[in-house]
C-alpha cells in the first residue's frame, strides 16, 4: 500500500497546488476509521438544461462589494496544512484494502464497511510537479474536495465505517467510460457520486442501472439524463422544478390574470410557456382555467423599439411578468430595461427570471432593484447565518482560503449520502422522502419523479429518477440577493 505523506505548512506558492498534488495518482482510498477485514472540451449543453450549479452575485457584507461566488476573489497565496495523527485520520493511498460484505443487505449492519466512490474533474492530466498554477478548470474540484474533507471529518465523529475512492473524471467521457469498465473501485461501489458534465452523469446513471447501485448527481440539472432509473439521484432540481418554485410563489400571491409570460420569438423559448401554463393548473380553484398572459418578443432590435410595454401593465395591480430565458443577456436586459420605462407611470412591477440572471457579466443592479426582479435557485448562502459563519472559519482554518459554493456541496453531499448509506445501505433511495434535511446551502428534498401515463392506465408507473424538489426564491433587494419576503 502506497500511502501519500502529511504535508507541513509551506511558506508560500498556490494554495490549490498542493491540494492538486495529493490527487496526482488517478484513485486514492480512505477506509474511515477501522481497516475492514477480510477529451476535455465541454460539449454544448442542452437548451433546456437549467445547468450545472453555480452561484449567486451577492453584496460581500464586510467590503460592500458585488461578488459572484463561484469565482476566487481572494489573492493565491499560501494553503495551510496541519499534520493530523495517523491513527485519527489514516492516510489516503492508492489501493482498496477492504471487502465487501453483506452487500445486498436493505440496511447497513453495525460496523459494516460502506464502499463509495467519487469522480470529479481534478484534470491531473494537465499538471505536473514542476507547475506554479493549478489548471483553470480544477479549482471547483478542488473546493469539493476540501469540502468532502471536513464532511468526513464530522463522519469520523458519528463513527462512520466507509471504504472511499475519489477518482478524476478529467471532463472526459473517454475516461469515465474507462473507469466505468476498468476500475475495480468502481465495480465494487455501493454508491458513486459526481460528475460534472451531463455527458459524463449520463454514462455513469447507464452504468448505475445496470448495475443497481446507487449513482448522486450534485451538479447536473439536465431532465434527460436518464430514463427508468430508480438508481439515478439528482441533486439539481431541474427547469420544471425551478418553474414550478416560480408558480407556486407568484400564484399565492397574484391572480392568473396579473401574470404575463416574456419570451423571445424562438421555438425552444416558446415551449417553455407550455411548462408554466400547465403547472399553474395544480394551484387554480377547481374548474377555473384562466391562462397566464402570454407575450411572445419577435423584436430583435437592441432597445426592443418595436415592442409595447405600455399596453401590458395593470393600472390597479401589480404586473407580474415571468422570463423564462437566460441564454441572450442581451435580449433580457434591453427587456427590463424597456420596462422600467414604460412602468413609471403604472402601479407596481414584479420581474421573475432564472438563476443564470445572478451570473450576468453586465448585470445592471439599479435594473434588478427597481423592477422588484426575482429568481428561482438552486440554493442561497446566508452570511448571517452562525452555522455558516462557523463553516467558513473551520475552511479558512483547516485551507487557509475561505470556501467557494463547490465547498458546500461537496461537505453537505458528502455528510447526506454517506449518513444515508451508513443507515439504510445500497438501497437508501428507498427512503430519501422521509430524510429531509436543511443544510448549509439549500435543503435536501428528494421525491421519486414517475413516468406520466395517459388517463386510465392501470399498470404503476416506473421511477424516472430522484430529484431535489427544493428551489429558493431570491428577491433582488437591498442590491443583493437574498430570499423572497
Amino acid at each position: 500500500m502506497t500511502s501519500v505523506p502529511n504535508l507541513r505548512q509551506p511558506s508560500n506558492g498556490n494554495k490549490w497546488l498542493f491540494l492538486l498534488i495529493l490527487l496526482i495518482p488517478l484513485a486514492y482510498s480512505c477506509e474511515l476509521f477501522k481497516p475492514a477485514t477480510g477529451t476535455t472540451h465541454k460539449p454544448p449543453k442542452d437548451e433546456d438544461d437549467i445547468g450545472e450549479l453555480q452561484g449567486p452575485v451577492k453584496v460581500n457584507p464586510e467590503t460592500g462589494e458585488f461578488e459572484r461566488v463561484t469565482t476566487m476573489t481572494e489573492p493565491m497565496d499560501t494553503m495551510h496544512w496541519t499534520i493530523n495523527p495517523p491513527d485519527k485520520f489514516p492516510p489516503i493511498t492508492s489501493e482498496t484494502t477492504a471487502e465487501n460484505s453483506n452487500a445486498g443487505s436493505t440496511h447497513a449492519l453495525s460496523g459494516e464497511v460502506q464502499y463509495t466512490t467519487i469522480l470529479l474533474p481534478f484534470m491531473t492530466q494537465q499538471f505536473s510537479y514542476g507547475d506554479t498554477e493549478v489548471p483553470k478548470g480544477s479549482k471547483r474540484a478542488l473546493q469539493y474536495y476540501a469540502g468532502l474533507k471536513l464532511a468526513l471529518q464530522d463522519l469520523q465523529k458519528d463513527s462512520v465505517k466507509l471504504d472511499l475512492t475519489i477518482l478524476d473524471s478529467k471532463y472526459s467521457e473517454q475516461e469515465v467510460n474507462h473507469l466505468l469498465s476498468f476500475e475495480p473501485s468502481v465495480q465494487q461501489a455501493q454508491m458513486i457520486i459526481g460528475t460534472y458534465r451531463s455527458a459524463n452523469a449520463r454514462l455513469v446513471a447507464k452504468y448505475a442501472k445496470e448495475n443497481q447501485k446507487p449513482f448522486v448527481s450534485p451538479y447536473s440539472g439536465s431532465s434527460n439524463i436518464s430514463e427508468d432509473n430508480p438508481y439515478y439521484v439528482q441533486v439539481n432540481p431541474t427547469l420544471r422544478t425551478h418553474c414550478d418554485a416560480i408558480t407556486k410563489y407568484v400564484m399565492q400571491r397574484y391572480a392568473p390574470d396579473q401574470v404575463i409570460l416574456v419570451v423571445p420569438n424562438k421555438p425552444r423559448e416558446i415551449e417553455r410557456l407550455k411548462i408554466f401554463q400547465e403547472l399553474r393548473l395544480q394551484y387554480l380553484p377547481k374548474g377555473d382555467t384562466t391562462r397566464f398572459k402570454e407575450l411572445i418578443i419577435s423584436d430583435e432590435s437592441l432597445d426592443l423599439k418595436e415592442t409595447d410595454l405600455v399596453s401590458q401593465l395593470l393600472a390597479d395591480r401589480p404586473t407580474i411578468f415571468i422570463v423564462p430565458s437566460w441564454s441572450n443577456e442581451t435580449f433580457i436586459y434591453a427587456f427590463l430595461r424597456k420596462l422600467k420605462v414604460a412602468a413609471q407611470d403604472f402601479s407596481e412591477v414584479m420581474v421573475f427570471g432564472m438563476p443564470q440572471w445572478m451570473e450576468y457579466e453586465r448585470a445592471d443592479f439599479e435594473l434588478y432593484e427597481n423592477l422588484n426582479v426575482h429568481v428561482s435557485s438552486n440554493y442561497y448562502i446566508d452570511p448571517y447565518n452562525p452555522d455558516i459563519r462557523n463553516f467558513k472559519q473551520r475552511f479558512f482554518e483547516e485551507f487557509g482560503m475561505l470556501p467557494q459554493i463547490d465547498a458546500y456541496y461537496g461537505y453537505c453531499v458528502t455528510l447526506y449520502f454517506l449518513r444515508l448509506q451508513q443507515k439504510y445501505g445500497k438501497d437508501f433511495t428507498q427512503y430519501l422522502s422521509n430524510e429531509e434535511w436543511s443544510n448549509l446551502y439549500t435543503t435536501y428534498r428528494f421525491r421519486p419523479v414517475f413516468e406520466q401515463q395517459t388517463t386510465g392506465t392501470e399498470t404503476p408507473a416506473r421511477i424516472q429518477r430522484y430529484e431535489n424538489k427544493f428551489v429558493h426564491i431570491l428577491q433582488f433587494r437591498d442590491y443583493y440577493f437574498q430570499p423572497a419576503q
